[in-house]
């Protein structure tokens, strides 16, 4: 059995704005998306091959956003467009029990104020 594949998801708000991914001891570091509008949070869900990240925006602009992207960089996705939310941080989604069992939705959530209707 193969075992799987060990990365590490970093977001990098300056520079840009990149999500980039290396390995566990830093090696092999490969940028998945650039321009991000200050990144703040992500959350990888490796068996539906996404990777999301909140995008802070400017707070004074209200213009924060929520994106996602392959997990080879592919077919970047806005889930919730800028002025969506206000400055979202971190991330987190988790499995929901359907999802797991037959590939239904994810659950993921943003602090309650930001918390997008979905």
């Amino acid at each position: 059995m193969t075992r799987p594949q060990e990365r590490l998801f970093v977001l990098e708000a300056s520079s840009g704005g990149r999500l980039f991914s290396a390995n566990p001891d830093g090696s092999d570091k490969k940028v998945i998306v650039t321009g991000c509008r200050i990144p703040d949070g992500v959350a990888v869900d490796v068996q539906a091959g996404h990777i999301y990240w909140t995008n802070m925006g400017r707070p004074p602009e209200n213009d924060g956003s929520i994106e996602r992207v392959d997990l080879d960089g592919g077919n970047r996705t806005t889930i919730v467009p800028s002025g969506g939310t206000h400055t979202p941080k971190q991330l987190h989604f988790e499995a929901t029990r359907s999802r797991r069992r037959s590939g239904g939705n994810t659950v993921w959530a943003v602090p309650p104020a930001t918390a997008p209707t979905r």
